[in-house]
């Protein structure tokens, strides 16, 4: 569920730019993130 939301967040506010539209597109360095903020 995080894995999605993090993916679709910057369609919520078009035309922003966040660190979402760099970061968000790397599936890996998102697991990655998971895993460290919540475990595995």
């Amino acid at each position: 569920m995080f894995l999605e939301a993090v993916k679709i967040a910057p369609t919520t506010r078009t035309g922003r730019f966040t660190i979402l539209d760099i970061k968000g597109k790397d599936r890996k360095l998102l697991s990655e993130v998971y895993d460290e903020v919540y475990g595995t």
